[in-house]
């Protein structure tokens, strides 16, 4: 009998367990326990073998009898699928004989094995089951359910080894179904009785240790993906004895070591894209994973765990890792990862023991062949770390702080070398920036002045192919560094730049150009002024040592902060260190000097000041000895650079006085033996003082309660210091936006929108007009009154364009104002009237203005003319006045005279007789409106009527204008269409 004839004889037996169909079906409808007897008897007969079970067999005996059968037909099947391919009779099968064999295979679990396991485990000793047979039943049929649970087991095996576990897989469908689709089936049981502890066996129940090898091979067979995957499903099934999850999580442990292991994780959690991430339960995969790598093995120590699996983490963070090439790198759970094993104190720290080392030794250690990592690829895995993970400070200050040296000394060394790798400069910049600003203000000052005082330990090197590395520093002979130029050296030096005045010529380290430019980059203040005011003092310091090359750097230091933070520097939010280094500045200068005898006072201070011309001149006279001293000229620049910076805290702190901080009572006095080169600069300084003191108020006031409308007020200050236009914008657009701005800010804001309106760029000034029309919105009549205030004053002296530009566009802003108010503009009349009407006939004004104040009464009145009903006469009167004086029979031909080329001049230019005639006419028609609906109107009289038609009549033969006499025609027009309107009003 030929093979092929055998497997179909041993397929036909398992489709009689699987189909109830036969030669002589019945139409009566028979019970699962008949139909499921029925196909046994059928299968026995077939196989010529006793019936086991007969009519009163119960259904769970009958599903366990049809399992074992089942199990026993795959079982021969699998023998004869798995001959050697070379034979001739290989046997062949179809799709619906594979199909029949995957059923047979899923009975086997569904009816047998999982059937008899949760028996035998309840009859375990100390173990319990919510589900399943009594403890009683389960200890009278345990020994009987373990010889069957363990025969089924080791058949299943038999299926994957059959010649033991140095043997390889079968390559059959039958071996595929199991490892895709029953791999969790198999592990259950097989750890269950494999690795049952002695101390649960029993006399019927023994440990199956023949399984462990049979599992541990099929587990390193396996890819760890599917391992852990399946691992995790006999983890986390219910009910699971304790032993069987803590088995399962030791061999878990195993294949995350594995090579692979940790990508297999990230496979079995997130899948083959990581790209899919970002569904609701992405935090908790993450977390999961991270609870995963963190778990130490009971059976390994920490440090021995961590060390393996640490490496294998960073290596996904690294773009030279070799297992990036056409696969996902998953970055962000292995950021998670490391970001929870250096935030928990767990096992002492043992993790963070291994990881900071990894990642700061490349900056440190000067070979690299004793670090795991180059250079480039911890700068990768940084900043991996830092933008996959949540923005904590604590993380980053853990990650960045112990290398913040080495990567400023690299940071400098790329940016002086031109021939860097952009991308590595740029991501240095990165790391530092953001630990800059997120640290604290301690730490952050504490590592950057280390770099200051500390120097340049080791030097940096690239290879031809780009690779960075620690080396050793090439310092430049001191001897060298002070030599005179010759003048090949000194063509060189030209050529090189060094000459330019921020080169570092005697290459003292940090590079002070370099470094200010960084400190501008992280654009924080306090840590700004805390650098400051320490290269001040150790400025001062090191005058007195014999240390010219730390003197040159801190006096460059200093030098670079003034010129480059400009505003940033006077923003110095804690004064108190700025103004003890003036004073102590101030000390040492008068102590090199000879004592000053000082005119007898009765009070000291700042409450009497004075300076008589024979104080001037001794103070000059001792100015005139000191320059014979030979350390004046030192102290007079450390006086000068005290009183410039102490004029810039008085400038950037207007609250500041003597009154708040008493050092300037002391400083004041101090002030007085200054050389007489810098009594202009302590004369200024002694004046704004006294001017301080003056005008801070007697009693104190305390600082307003900061609540979120001020914080996104100080957020809107900082975006409009931004040099981008757009950013700048959306400064003015939150402060816009403020709901309910504290009164204590109203008039800062109101500045901030008076300085927006004169920017050139039209976005900026637009927004700054709407947001003075939304200030009169919230603030109603103590805002429009200062607008206009502004809108109607002019300057002292003459005018020029700017002062013309700021008070149009402040009409701008009042123009939608008047519309906003609609029908309640008489709130605002009496306030808006009596100013426009003595603007328009000022003499001081130009015409640009005049022109505007004009056109905003013309908004007036075609907003709500009842509101203008106390002032039509004066209204009606003025205007006519307005276009007799200003009558011109010039014709305008030059556009280069005309009123926009020449907004400050205050000639007779058309546009202002065009913005009266456009105003009488919305007067006039409103009023003849308001006659036809039968509303209360303003009469205008017979002489005023005659007047207006002669003077409109003249200005529109005689005007130069050809728009000027167009219009005049039609408000003559509009005139006679109001008489007769209220010809008609009369006579009804």
């Amino acid at each position: 009998m030929s093979t092929q004839s055998v497997i179909q004889s041993v397929l036909h037996a398992g489709s009689l367990l699987l189909d109830s169909s036969s030669s002589n079906q019945s139409t009566v409808k028979h019970s699962l326990n008949d139909t499921l007897l029925q196909r046994l008897w059928r299968y026995c007969d077939h196989e010529q073998i006793p019936r086991k079970l007969d009519d009163k067999s119960n259904l769970d005996e009958i599903k366990l009898v049809t399992a074992e059968e089942s199990l026993s037909v795959v079982v021969r099947a699998q023998t004869l699928l798995g001959i050697d391919e070379a034979e001739d009779n290989v046997p062949v099968i179809g799709t619906r004989d594979i199909a029949q064999l995957r059923a047979l295979l899923a009975i086997v679990f569904k009816w047998g094995v999982d059937h008899l396991l949760p028996r035998v485990v309840v009859a375990l000793p100390k173990v319990t089951s919510k589900a399943g047979p009594s403890r009683i039943t389960a200890l009278d049929t345990a020994g009987q359910d373990f010889k069957r649970l363990a025969g089924l087991l080791a058949d299943t095996l038999a299926l994957l080894f059959p010649n033991g576990p140095n043997s390889q897989l079968p390559q059959t469908l039958i071996t595929t179904t199991l490892i895709n689709r029953h791999l969790t089936d198999v592990l259950k049981p097989s750890i269950a009785l494999g690795w049952l502890p002695k101390s649960l066996a029993t006399d019927a129940i023994q440990p199956m240790d023949d399984v462990r090898p049979l599992i541990l091979r099929l587990l390193s067979i396996l890819p760890p993906s599917q391992a852990i995957l399946s691992l995790g499903g006999v983890i986390s099934s219910l009910p699971s004895p304790p032993y069987v999850r803590r088995f399962a999580g030791s061999l878990l442990t195993r294949q995350i070591l594995r090579p692979h292991g940790i990508r297999g994780l990230c496979e079995a959690v997130f899948g083959d894209n990581e790209e899919a991430m970002g569904e609701e339960n992405d935090l908790d995969r993450l977390e999961h994973t991270a609870k995963v790598l963190t778990a130490v093995p009971k059976e390994m120590d920490a440090k021995v765990y961590y060390s393996a699996i640490v490496p294998k983490i960073l290596e996904l963070l690294s773009s030279s890792s070799p297992e990036d090439k056409g696969t996902t790198p998953y970055k962000r759970p292995a950021a998670f990862a490391i970001s929870r094993m250096l935030t928990t104190d767990a096992h002492d720290g043992a993790a963070k023991a291994i990881i900071i080392p990894l990642l700061k030794d490349p900056f440190h250690v000067i070979s690299s062949r004793t670090t795991s990592f180059a250079a480039p690829d911890c700068l990768l895995i940084l900043t991996m770390l830092i933008t996959n993970t949540d923005p904590s400070p604590t993380l980053i200050s853990t990650l960045l702080s112990p290398s913040v040296p080495a990567l400023y000394s690299l940071q400098q060394y790329l940016e002086q070398k031109k021939a860097s790798d952009p991308s590595v400069l740029e991501r240095v910049r990165g790391l530092l920036q953001t630990w800059a600003r997120v640290v604290e203000t301690s730490e952050c000052v504490g590592i950057l002045w280390s770099i200051v005082v500390g120097g340049e330990q080791d030097g940096w090197h690239t290879d031809l192919e780009g690779n960075i590395t620690r080396t050793t520093k090439s310092s430049v002979p001191e001897a060298e560094r002070f030599a005179l130029f010759t003048p090949q050296s000194r063509r060189e030096a030209e050529d090189a730049g060094e000459f330019d005045p921020d080169a570092n010529i005697m290459e003292v380290y940090p590079d002070p150009a370099q470094f200010v430019a960084f400190l501008k980059r992280v654009g924080r203040v306090d840590v700004v002024g805390e650098i400051f005011v320490r290269c001040l003092e150790a400025y001062r310091a090191t005058r007195k040592e014999d240390d010219p090359l730390k003197t040159l750097l801190y006096l460059q230091l200093v030098m670079q902060m003034q010129t480059q933070l400009e505003g940033g520097l006077l923003g110095l939010k804690d004064p108190g260190h700025v103004l003890g280094f003036v004073k102590h500045a101030l000390e040492d200068a008068n102590r090199a000097k000879e004592p000053i005898k000082r005119a007898d006072r009765s009070k000291t201070g700042l409450n009497v000041f004075k300076i008589t011309p024979d104080q001037v001149d001794s103070d000059d006279e001792e100015g005139d000895s000191d320059d014979d001293m030979p350390d004046s000229e030192r102290y007079d620049e450390m006086t000068e650079t005290a009183v410039n910076l102490l004029l810039a805290i008085l400038e950037a702190n207007p609250s500041l006085s003597a009154r708040s901080a008493p050092v300037l009572d002391e400083i004041f006095d101090l002030l007085d033996g200054a050389s007489s080169s810098l009594k202009s600069l302590v004369r200024e300084a002694r004046m704004v003082m006294v001017a301080r003191l003056a005008s801070t108020s007697s009693s104190s006031t305390s600082e307003a309660h900061k609540d979120d409308t001020v914080e996104t007020y100080q957020r809107a200050l900082k975006l409009l210091q931004d040099p981008i236009l757009p950013v700048r914008a959306h400064g003015l657009l939150l402060i816009r936006e403020l709901k309910a701005p504290n009164e204590a800010l109203v008039p800062a804001i109101l500045e901030i929108f008076m300085e927006a309106i004169q920017d050139d760029e039209s976005y900026i000034y637009l927004n700054g007009v709407q947001g003075l029309a939304g200030m009169v919105d919230k603030h109603g009549k103590e805002v429009l009154t200062r607008l206009v205030g502004e809108y109607a004053k002019g300057p002292d002296g003459v005018w020029d364009k700017a002062d013309v530009d700021k008070r149009v566009r402040i009409g701008e802003a009042l123009g939608i104002v008047i519309k906003r108010c609609g029908s309640a503009l008489g709130v605002y009349i009496d306030l808006l009237v009596p100013h426009l009407m003595r603007m328009v006939s000022s003499k001081q004004l130009p015409t640009t203005l005049k022109t505007s104040a004009v056109g905003l009464l013309g908004e007036c009145a075609g907003t709500y003319l009842l509101a203008l009903g106390s002032y039509w006469d004066d209204l009606i009167g003025g205007m006519l006045d307005l276009l007799q004086v200003e009558t011109s029979t010039a014709e305008e031909e030059d556009a280069a005279k005309g009123m926009d080329a020449n907004p400050t001049k205050k000639d007779k230019f058309p546009p202002l007789r065009r913005a009266a005639l456009h105003f009488m006419g919305l007067l006039v028609k409103e009023t003849t409106r308001a006659v036809y609906d039968g509303e209360n109107v303003f009469v205008m009289d017979a002489p005023s009527m005659r007047r207006a038609k002669l003077t409109l009549g003249y200005l529109a033969t005689t005007d130069g204008d050809g728009i000027v006499k167009v219009m005049a025609r039609e408000v003559n027009e509009a005139l006679a269409d109001l008489e007769t309107a209220l010809k008609e009003h009369i006579s009804q």
